[in-house]
């Protein structure tokens, strides 16, 4: 294996300086990945989701959700089970379709493969007190028009817009749902 030139690797990092999405702002997300995976507390499971923008400027960057599973006797938040329904809804894949389709993880997380959904980007500090941040989806919704979950191919060939001639990627979803297990406020 060459030698590494480290000069011309940080040259090259300082001329393109990453940067994460805008937080707070709203993309039209398609799934690329969906994982099973347990939870640290081993209170249930999360359904990791590896997504890209689907349109606009920030087309193709990549973010993460996670779908919280919970334990049906676990110690969870009051809402923590409606929470995860009405995000699961939002994406495309209901309990009805999971139930369907038993237990099998990986399987599960193929489910998601493809759905396209709101998602409301909100900034992370990672790790805990390092001073720096990451991107991820807070909130979920249905795009407009759709009962959730819409594909690709629902689109015209080639475009990934909103249907219906809905709200822009930039405006909030009507109705948030925000990973720390509350409903946002309106406000």
């Amino acid at each position: 294996m060459p030698d590494m030139d480290w000069a011309q690797l940080q040259q090259l990092a300082e001329n393109e300086k990453f940067e994460p999405l805008p937080d707070g702002q709203t993309f039209v997300f398609v799934v690329e990945k969906g994982e099973m995976k347990a939870t640290n507390s081993g209170n249930g499971q999360n359904i990791s989701l590896k997504c890209k923008v689907a349109e606009g400027p920030e087309s193709g960057r990549t973010s993460f959700a996670n779908v919280f599973i919970p334990s049906p006797n676990s110690d969870v938040k009051p809402g923590a089970f409606g929470m995860m329904a009405a995000k699961l809804n939002a994406i495309g894949v209901p309990l009805q379709v999971l139930a369907q389709h038993g237990a099998n993880p990986q399987q599960v997380g193929l489910l998601f493969v493809g759905k396209m959904f709101l998602g409301t980007i909100s900034h992370r500090e990672w790790p805990k007190g390092s001073g720096q941040f990451r991107d991820g989806i807070d909130t979920i919704a249905p795009l407009p028009g759709s009962a959730g979950g819409a594909t690709p191919s629902q689109f015209a060939p080639g475009a990934a817009s909103i249907p219906n001639g809905g709200v822009p990627a930039s405006q909030p979803p009507d109705s948030s749902i925000s990973e720390s297990g509350s409903p946002k406020p309106p406000w």
